[in-house]
């Protein structure tokens, strides 16, 4: 049981996050100004690996350990569904790092709208594991 709920609390705790960044953080950008775009730019991306990195990796770890050695009362199905989600969070979170590669000094509205695309993808997927995460802690209760 242990497992699903470090599984479940990692997973909603990434689609909380990314609920907030997808409303609240990305749409700001834009408003951050030519001038001091660049200096925001590279402060955003140097202190969000440190808070994304943990859960993200707590839910990765998790979910395949579910798949590995699905507990008892676990559907099979839902345990592969939750690795998958997990994995493409993964892909997803990839595309973004590049989006913000190549999003520019000044930002770039086309790429800015790209990456809020690709982030709303990633809400998706982690607002989805996390739901599928809390049935899997009530198939095992």
């Amino acid at each position: 049981m242990t497992v699903l709920l470090v599984c479940l609390v990692a997973a909603a705790s990434m689609a909380g996050l990314s609920w907030f960044v997808g409303v609240v953080h990305y749409p700001l950008f834009a408003g951050v100004g030519a001038d001091g775009w660049g200096d925001y730019h590279r402060r955003h991306s140097d202190r969000t690996t440190g808070v994304v990195l943990p859960p993200m990796l707590a839910e990765l770890v998790t979910a395949a350990w579910i798949v590995a050695e699905t507990p008892a009362g676990v559907s099979g199905a839902a345990a592969v569904a939750g690795l998958a989600l997990a994995a493409a969070t993964w892909v997803l979170t990839a595309g973004a790092a590049a989006l913000l590669g190549r999003i520019g000094d000044p930002l770039d509205p086309r790429a800015h709208g790209s990456l809020l695309a690709v982030h709303h993808a990633r809400t998706a997927c982690w607002s989805a594991h996390a739901v599928l995460a809390a049935v899997m802690v009530s198939q095992a209760a």
